[in-house]
């Protein structure tokens, strides 16, 4: 496990549009200026921070080279947006929450100073998450590929209607869902847009993959869970082109061509997603869901 304590130049991401994030953007990078030489902070948040002091701008591929931790502001797709830059590096993240929600982001804002200093005395806790590599695939050729920490959704490009998709395990039909798409999810996911689309929750260890379609025509078609090491695989309408998006973590990522597949697999790297000391995820869900208040 990352000592947290050896960490030696921390990065900063950002949500956008959100004026609160100014003050405890700028109030934050004060912090980390006190206790490290320099602080990265992506080109595209230039904007939302005015802290002084030894502020470096850069992109989102020099900052995975040059920190070794991150810590992002916002709500669960800040997060995301930062485990974007840092799974595939092994850089731990750490989420400080702005959001409506937020079931990877623990820190509360108020509490940001003392729960920091907790951390960066090593007293917190490490969880690793699965990912998902995922892969375009056009013919025999793959066009993009991608890292999935959430979920992988092929859905209809026309909101107002339905898209039949194929799907396979290992090589194996599995069977065709008139819908309007479906979603991969990985545990973490699993309280994601899985959840709204009627998805079992998972805790976020498992060795699993959630398969769930969205709105499914005929009733029969089910959210199904399998284990993490299968190969799963959606087509597109073999005669119907450019009538199939595919998105990453809640972010469109391309048009899918008639026959177009994407295909998903364990990513061998995890999220490094560090926590309070005490942190427990069913504690997370009894409070984000309410489940402890009365009706």
């Amino acid at each position: 496990m990352t000592d947290i304590r050896k960490a030696a130049q921390p990065g900063l991401v950002l949500k956008h549009s959100d004026d609160k994030v100014r003050d405890l953007a700028d109030r934050l990078g004060a912090y980390l200026l006190e206790r490290f030489d320099a602080l990265s902070v992506c080109e595209e948040d230039r904007e939302w921070i005015t802290a002084r002091g030894e502020i470096v701008f850069t992109s989102r591929q020099q900052m995975a080279r040059r920190c070794d931790l991150v810590i992002a502001v916002g709500g669960d797709g800040t997060l995301l947006k930062a485990a974007h830059i840092c799974a595939a590096h092994g850089i731990p993240v750490i989420g400080i929450n702005l959001g409506r929600l937020g079931f990877l982001v623990e820190i509360p804002p108020d509490r940001f100073r003392a729960e920091l200093d907790e951390i960066f005395a090593g007293r917190c806790q490490m969880e690793e998450r699965a990912m998902l590599d995922v892969r375009h695939l056009r013919g025999g050729d793959c066009i993009a590929r991608f890292c999935a920490c959430n979920d992988v959704t092929v859905r209809s490009k026309n909101p107002a209607r339905m898209i039949e998709l194929e799907t396979a395990i290992d090589g194996v039909f599995l069977n065709t869902i008139w819908s309007d798409g479906v979603i991969i999810a990985t545990p973490t996911g699993s309280t994601a847009y899985a959840l709204s689309s009627g998805g079992p929750l998972l805790e976020p260890t498992l060795e699993a993959t959630l398969i769930v379609p969205i709105c499914p025509h005929t009733l029969s078609h089910r959210p199904l869970v399998v284990h993490s090491r299968e190969i799963i695989e959606v087509t597109a309408p073999p005669s119907e082109p450019d009538k199939a998006v595919l998105a990453i973590d809640g972010q469109i990522r391309g048009d899918l061509d008639a026959g177009d597949r994407v295909v998903t697999r364990p990513m061998e790297q995890k999220l490094k997603l560090i926590q309070p000391l005490g942190h427990n995820y069913f504690g997370t869900l009894r409070t984000k869901l309410k489940w402890s208040e009365k009706l």
